[in-house]
């Protein structure tokens, strides 16, 4: 009995379109074909991380980072390409995050940590003596 009241039940949630959590986002979405970019920054720069697609948005799903040298810093960034990346109309998605040289840095899960705008890049920018090694997940939509 209790079998086919929960059976009835998710076929009624089904019927009348009940959606997953997932739904609204693109990380958590299984559907979604995922981006994946390594990372590896021995310089105080500006780094793509995910490229722009036309027509499309960038999501950060994840990143799983180490960063060692001296008084490393890691911000997230989105602009577009002029003479460099994310350098025209560049905005900090994350503050500078300063972790103690050797830390592992891990960001987001399965649901979407940042993202960027329609036609935007997706940038790292680090700071002090770095050397940043990892990888990170994205998704477009």
């Amino acid at each position: 009995m209790k079998a086919r009241f929960l059976v009835s039940l998710l076929g009624l949630a089904l019927l009348i379109g009940v959606k997953s959590a997932w739904a609204n986002d693109v990380c958590a979405d299984p559907t979604v074909p995922k981006i994946t970019s390594s990372v590896a920054i021995s310089s105080a720069t500006t780094t793509q991380l995910f490229a722009a697609v036309t027509g499309k948005s960038i999501a950060l799903c994840g990143c799983d980072l180490v960063a060692t040298g001296t008084n490393p810093t890691i911000q997230f960034k989105y602009g577009t390409h002029g003479s460099a990346d994310c350098d025209t109309g560049a905005t900090s998605i994350s503050g500078a995050m300063a972790p103690t040289a050797g830390t592992a840095i891990y960001i987001g899960g399965s649901y979407t940590a940042a993202s960027a705008p329609t036609g935007n890049q997706m940038c790292i920018t680090t700071g002090g003596t770095p050397n940043v090694q990892g990888l990170c997940t994205g998704a477009s939509y």
